[in-house]
């Protein structure tokens, strides 16, 4: 072959395989291509995806929690404003316009969320107005209430602490045939009833009204078949924060240590609201105490 037919060949390969590559590039993008690229685009966009779905939703809780809790606490100055409403319901009551005969001012009707409240009566009058206090060395267990601290046999517990009233807890314990009692805690006491009851006394020396309160939850275990007697000496400021659960208890006032004849201590009600929401459950729950 001479060499101008070798130029000429070479020219015409040099043009077929320009002619493929531009009829390649005309195509478009395959399906395989296509297919990867997806794949990779879901690969780097799925986090961002997930988080920002995420986020949506956490804001949306978030805000709901706020809601629940701004209607629970309108709900409980609602339910405290009118001692009408203030009856024993130990069971979880959906709050409606129906609910009580007192118009309320809230709307319980809020879309998606229901309100619940329930109220234990906790102390209860008893039909005697008469009662002789026992001698301090009678009461199986007896606190002396100061204005800044508390004393269980012989020990100081302090009322406060870090600007707010500290909450104790006293437990009374049955195993078997034999009593006792744990506070704040420690380790158990053990007690023998000296009559048909187990008498607790909480006494309050030299009250004063800029004192701290003493607040106290009185457990009892409901094996306990005695009756419990809790006398409250000189509360005259009513410094005395009482909760009391798991028995029926007795609960006396006293104005006077020296005073025989005595008044009953008035009702005491634990409110409890709750608020749910049909998405979520329940978002707020909130408990109060008030005297009556």
């Amino acid at each position: 072959m001479t060499d101008a037919g070798c130029r000429k060949k070479a020219v015409y390969g040099m043009n077929k395989i320009h002619k493929t590559r531009f009829l390649h590039s005309n195509k478009g993008v395959t399906l395989v291509e296509l297919l990867v690229s997806i794949a990779i685009l879901s690969v780097v966009a799925m986090p961002f995806l997930a988080s920002f779905l995420t986020s949506t939703s956490n804001n949306v809780k978030s805000e709901r929690i706020l809601v629940a809790s701004n209607i629970a606490h309108r709900a409980m100055e609602e339910i405290k404003a009118d001692p009408s409403r203030l009856t024993d319901m130990p069971d979880w009551t959906v709050f409606t316009s129906t609910t009580s005969e007192v118009p309320w001012t809230i709307d319980p009707d809020i879309d998606g969320y229901t309100i619940e409240y329930k109220i234990d009566e906790i102390i209860i009058n008893h039909s005697m107005s008469n009662f002789a206090l026992p001698a301090d060395s009678d009461y199986e267990i007896c606190f002396y209430a100061g204005s800044d601290s508390v004393t269980l046999s012989s020990t100081n517990y302090p009322l406060s602490s870090g600007g707010g009233a500290i909450s104790y807890t006293l437990s009374v314990l049955k195993n078997g045939a034999l009593y006792a009692y744990s506070f704040n805690g420690e380790a158990d006491v053990s007690f023998v009833p000296s009559s048909g009851s187990i008498d607790i006394g909480i006494m309050f020396i030299g009250p004063e009204s800029t004192g701290e309160n003493f607040v106290i939850d009185i457990a009892a275990d409901e094996e306990i078949e005695l009756p419990i007697n809790i006398y409250i000496v000189d509360d005259i400021f009513y410094k005395l924060v009482l909760s009391a659960s798991g028995n029926d208890f007795n609960i006396f006032r006293s104005k006077s240590v020296d005073q025989a004849v005595s008044e009953l201590a008035s009702r005491i009600y634990s409110i409890g609201v709750r608020v749910k929401h049909k998405d979520e459950g329940i978002l707020n729950t909130i408990a109060s105490m008030i005297k009556k």
